[in-house]
């Protein structure tokens, strides 16, 4: 969670003046795309006592129940 954390702070640090690296995020970044990186947090904390396919498919679940418009049940059974 910190990589991403880094991550999200330096994409907005990349501005020279502060108040463009907010902009960034308010103008020219899809609050879709925001939304999701932000919740992946809860996720990928796991990711230090669990394999990376775990925490993969956790994400995918997560993802998958808080799509609008919803779309039903995840899918199940071997891939």
């Amino acid at each position: 969670a910190f990589y991403f954390v880094h991550w999200f702070v330096d994409l907005a640090g990349a501005e020279p003046w502060p108040m463009e690296g907010c902009d960034k995020f308010v103008l020219r970044f899809p609050q879709r795309v925001l939304m999701q990186f932000l919740q992946s947090f809860g996720v990928v904390q796991d990711i230090y006592a669990k394999s990376e396919t775990h925490v993969n498919e956790e994400y995918l679940k997560d993802s998958w129940t808080k799509q609008v418009p919803p779309l039903g049940d995840p899918p199940f059974g071997p891939g």
